[in-house]
């Protein structure tokens, strides 16, 4: 399975309260989006503005080193033609490789939004899609409420897909616009659809509910066996208090908790003894069957992740995996160097951040993670070590809870 990332700061991130990007706000960020090794980078709606306009007639100019630029739209009015759609000709003539064209998936917004029958609607997607295919891009069709439409109408939601899959789409995404689809339902919904079309899906899920990380997870195929949960902890060097706090008021609870990798330190490869470039490390490296996971997941991404004699044992129990790790939890620590000349210094600064390195240990942790989620076996800790007997003895009595 391969999963291609879509990116929609310079869209959807910009519609929040008090949020406005420059357009050269929005060639910064697409530079950095593209060092972290995202896919598709939505840069805007040529068609609505003049900002957006002017951000893609600037993009002309840029090499991007690994993305494809999107330009976003909606399908043709119903009183154009597809040829004479102002809105339309502007996602061809911003000129990107790629477009994502969004139309109406439920039929109470194609008679009270639109105003026309279901038949004129799928002409709408149909005719827009071909027209965009017929001029060479890569076309992501972007299903509106494709969740609240499928609900009301199966029926009526698969043949929106169906239009634009027959015109040509090159990736069916179904998105849950409200944001209240629960995980359950919308994982069932994902499958009757994979089974009914071929080819690329992908997922759109909104925050209004806080699922649409689980949501995307939820969606894809195989689903993973386990969740995942991210969690941003604080106050490590007053004492590990976020994590040890967790420990105290888990979330899930900690004997369900199969393992857990704590990240620190990705973004700086600048150590002391020389640059840390396609290179990580891993806290307690004989300690558990995490660690393998995580060195072959490195591999995958171009990754070498091995071992800091000096510093693998001694970090242990200083990061934030540490009280996990006492409590039973398999737990340890990514990191790709334990310090740098300027740490926690005035000159500690984001631009030092080597983005290429950070997108490929972004890319190994993703695997490991998705690699641990959808294991068959639970990790367990190395009872053959010294060092690692105190966690396994912990993890039994943890699971005699």
């Amino acid at each position: 399975m391969r999963v291609f990332t879509f990116d929609t700061t310079l869209r959807d991130g910009t519609q929040g309260e008090a949020v406005s990007l420059s357009a050269d706000d929005k060639v910064l960020v697409a530079h950095k989006l593209d060092e972290l090794g995202i896919d598709y980078i939505e840069g805007g709606w040529p068609g609505s503005n003049p900002k957006d306009k002017e951000f893609f007639a600037r993009a002309k100019s840029i090499q991007f080193k690994h993305a494809r630029l999107t330009a976003f739209g909606a399908t043709r009015m119903a009183r154009n033609p597809v040829e004479e759609d102002a809105s339309v000709n502007a996602l061809i003539e911003a000129d990107t490789p790629v477009v994502c064209v969004f139309g109406k998936t439920w039929e109470l917004h194609v008679r009270k939004a639109l105003g026309i029958t279901e038949e004129e609607n799928l002409k709408l997607i149909s005719d827009t899609v071909r027209y965009l295919k017929a001029h060479g891009k890569e076309v992501i069709y972007d299903a509106e409420h494709f969740f609240d439409g499928y609900k009301h109408s199966r029926d009526f939601a698969f043949r929106t897909l169906e239009a634009a899959h027959k015109a040509g789409a090159d990736t069916l995404t179904l998105c849950d616009t409200n944001g209240g689809t629960m995980t359950g339902q919308l994982a069932e919904i994902c499958g009757d659809v994979r089974k009914n079309f071929e080819g690329i899906l992908g997922i759109h899920t909104h925050n209004d509910c806080e699922l649409a990380v689980a949501n995307a997870l939820a969606a894809l195929h195989p689903r993973p066996k386990r969740s995942v949960l991210f969690i941003l902890f604080c106050g490590e060097e007053k004492g590990l208090r976020g994590s040890r706090y967790y420990v105290a008021h888990p979330l899930v609870p900690l004997a369900k908790t199969i393992a857990q990798l704590n990240l620190e330190q990705l973004g700086r490869t600048d150590a002391p003894e020389g640059p840390h470039v396609n290179s990580a490390n891993v806290t307690g490296f004989e300690f558990s069957d995490v660690v393998p996971v995580v060195v072959d997941a490195g591999r995958r991404a171009g990754i070498a992740v091995t071992k800091v004699a000096e510093a693998s044992d001694q970090y242990f129990n200083r990061s934030d995996n540490g009280p996990l790790a006492k409590a039973g939890v398999p737990a340890h620590t990514l990191s790709v160097t334990y310090e740098f000349p300027d740490y926690h210094a005035v000159g500690d600064e984001w631009q030092k951040i080597d983005y290429d390195n950070m997108a490929k240990v972004d890319q190994a942790v993703g695997i490991a993670v998705l690699r641990l989620a959808q294991a068959l076996n639970a990790p367990h800790w190395n009872e053959t070590s010294p060092v690692a007997k105190p966690y396994a003895e912990a993890a039994k009595k943890l699971r005699e809870q």
